[in-house]
């Protein structure tokens, strides 16, 4: 569903004022919220783990350096998390 058709199905309301976020990437932001770099707002580290550690047919996907999702039979932190590209192939998508 495109922004236009949901905004005419009431489903989004826009934001009435916006503001310069202060990254350029980013753009305006509605005025009521705030850019902040993820560093400070959490603990942001690498895995533990490596491509050297997948293996055919494991328990868990494993998320290496590149656009193919890999298995492995153990996991290197039991937490919440958001993954991103670090670097590699998918950085950026």
């Amino acid at each position: 569903m495109g922004v236009e058709t949901a905004l005419s199905a009431g489903r989004y309301v826009a934001y009435p004022e916006y503001k310069d976020s202060g990254v350029e990437w980013l753009g305006k932001i509605p005025s009521n919220w705030d850019a902040k770099k993820l560093k400070y707002l959490c603990s942001v580290q690498t895995g533990t783990k490596d491509t050297v550690n997948a293996v055919e047919d494991g328990q868990y996907p494993f998320f290496v350096r590149s656009q193919t999702v890999e298995r492995i039979n153990s996991i290197g932190a039991d937490c919440e998390a958001v993954l991103t590209a670090g670097d590699g192939v998918g950085v950026g998508k």
